[in-house]
């Protein structure tokens, strides 16, 4: 992975000298497919996936992430599910229109996961707002999407191929969790809010806890989807699997998930 992306950076630095070197050009060589798209999405008032990602693959602490989202479930949905499908899909899919625009970036996405009609993907400004006054500057009207935002399609309104992925926030408003944003004292923060759930979700121990987390300053949120799942890359969650080793059991080693991790770093004894 890491060869890898040493690579996509590369390209990506090749890119920002040659932009507008993609497939999608005419013999002239103007990239008639992506100005199309460009004008549609500026009419409706966003600036579009491409330009999003052309900024931030330049900046060190935002081009992992760009990696991350290029990776993730909100940019490789499936083969099923691309720029031609019905306005059904595409209204949770591609809520902007600009999914194809990534394809000016072919050599940040494999081929093999971009389908023949085109991709259908959501994009940046699905989530944080329209960004024709940001460009590093101004302010983006979501800039920390809420659980409010995915539940624009994460709800039982928009029901998924697989059960468990349907009436995702209506689950979520009766739960405990959305009213676990009371207790900003120094040693709940971790699981107790949003901001210390993901801030200290390296502090395994309570000697860990106790010694060195302190309470959020300001307001405090409630744990939701951005506390557990990584919004950025669709489908990983807060922690990663990783393996154990049980001493008194002879050293019998064995593999503990990704759900597990996460959840147990709440869900348990400290």
């Amino acid at each position: 992975m890491c060869g890898k992306r040493l690579i996509l950076l590369a390209a990506s630095l090749l890119l920002a000298t040659t932009w507008g070197c993609s497939s999608s050009m005419d013999s002239g060589g103007d990239d008639t497919v992506a100005d199309d798209l460009r004008e549609k999405i500026a009419a409706s008032g966003f600036v579009g996936v491409d330009r999003c990602i052309d900024c931030h693959l330049d900046f060190s602490w935002s081009a992992e992430i760009v990696y991350a989202y290029l990776e993730g479930a909100h940019v490789i949905h499936s083969k099923s599910i691309n720029a031609a499908s019905d306005a059904y899909c595409l209204d949770c899919h591609d809520p902007i229109g600009d999914g194809q625009l990534a394809e000016v970036f072919d050599e940040l996405i494999d081929p093999n996961d971009v389908p023949d009609e085109g991709l259908a993907a959501v994009t940046c400004e699905a989530c944080h707002g329209t960004g024709v006054e940001h460009y590093g500057i101004g302010p983006m009207p979501n800039p920390v999407p809420d659980y409010e935002v995915c539940g624009e399609c994460h709800n039982e309104e928009y029901p998924h191929d697989n059960p468990e992925g349907a009436a995702i926030v209506e689950k979520y408003e009766e739960s405990a969790h959305i009213e676990a944003d009371g207790r900003n004292e120094a040693r709940c923060v971790k699981c107790h809010n949003d901001e210390g759930g993901r801030l200290y979700k390296n502090v395994r121990t309570a000697a860990q806890l106790y010694g060195s987390v302190v309470a959020i300053d300001g307001e405090v949120s409630p744990i939701q989807c951005r506390t557990c799942h990584d919004s950025h890359n669709a489908g990983k969650l807060l922690l990663d699997a990783y393996e154990i080793e049980l001493e008194e059991f002879s050293g019998l080693e064995f593999d503990v998930s990704a759900e597990y991790a996460t959840c147990s770093n709440c869900h348990q004894p400290h």
